[in-house]
């Protein structure tokens, strides 16, 4: 996995350091049934590069929220694992008295858990899936869940409080909200349910496209994403557009559907560099030859997992 070093400044307190971030991300259209992006056989692991916390104030938000450096800065992003970097976000959209925000507290919750499931620390990501449904029932009532999303919203919500070992609930709000689904969440519900019934908390790949085509692919189709080109613009999601610092040094940052997760009718995924029928991207020199990439240009697609475009 090659980092890029990438020059920030905080907005909140002014203060420019640098953070470290994926550069390039490959979106191949698996999903699993919380709708977080698969790799096949690995975990990449890559919603840890997706946030950014300041090193002097400690505000910690998605890396779109944190402008490109206006000059080289000298101090490096704060540490800690990415779980609580996750949580400190979504506990400021909870508190922000200017703008609180459930369903982007719910995203910074989905994250986090996801991020724990990483490091092995799954009290704590049982307990981020129970912070994530009470935001997103939330979300529901205060709109600040889109309404495009409410069913996309209600399915994970099911979801979310089964694998969080709340199988009879997890059932009843499926019975409950089944009929407002689509065809694909509905499909998935009731495979969900079944496993609630046998007591399973595992997590699944997420089938529902394969089912309706009849196709042997598990394969959740992930909408296209256009190319942002290069310029300055200030702030964060929603809508980013990548920029390069000052300094030379390009703003990464992640900007997909909601949740980090897909619409619900999108055109099929793109393979990696390599496989399939896609022919082999040569990129840049020395792009294969390992090392940290070089820092120069913005990041050519968006990354798995962040807030909905505008």
């Amino acid at each position: 996995m090659l980092l890029a070093e990438v020059g920030v400044r905080c907005v909140q307190c002014g203060t420019s350091f640098v953070s470290r971030q994926l550069p390039t991300y490959i979106d191949i259209g698996y999903r699993n049934s919380e709708l977080r992006q698969e790799y096949r056989g690995y975990c990449p692991m890559m919603e840890q590069y997706a946030i950014v916390t300041c090193p002097s104030c400690g505000r910690a938000d998605w890396s779109t929220a944190f402008p490109p450096a206006q000059s080289t800065p000298v101090l490096a992003q704060a540490g800690g694992s990415a779980h609580m970097q996750y949580r400190q976000a979504a506990l400021a959209k909870e508190r922000d008295a200017a703008s609180v925000n459930s369903y982007q507290a719910a995203i910074f919750y989905t994250h986090a858990a996801w991020c724990a499931d990483d490091s092995k620390a799954f009290p704590q990501a049982r307990e981020y899936r129970r912070l994530a449904v009470e935001s997103y029932k939330r979300s529901l009532t205060d709109s600040t869940c889109p309404q495009n999303l409410r069913g996309e919203t209600e399915y994970l919500i099911g979801e979310l409080m089964r694998r969080s070992g709340d199988l009879e609930g997890a059932r009843e709000h499926f019975r409950m909200c089944i009929g407002r689904l689509s065809a694909r969440f509905a499909f998935m519900a009731r495979k969900l349910m079944r496993l609630c019934e046998g007591g399973s908390t595992e997590s699944i790949p997420f089938e529902a496209d394969a089912a309706q085509e009849g196709g042997a692919s598990q394969v959740y189709r992930t909408p296209a994403q256009p190319v942002a080109a290069p310029g300055p613009k200030a702030g964060g999601p929603p809508g980013f557009q990548p920029a390069n610092s000052a300094s030379g040094m390009p703003s990464a940052a992640p900007s997909v559907s909601a949740q980090g997760l897909p619409a619900v009718s999108p055109p099929p995924a793109v393979l990696p560099p390599g496989t399939g029928s896609n022919p082999p991207s040569k990129g840049p020199p020395g792009a294969n030859k390992g090392g940290p990439p070089k820092t120069g240009g913005p990041p050519t697609t968006p990354p798995p997992g962040a807030p909905p475009l505008s």
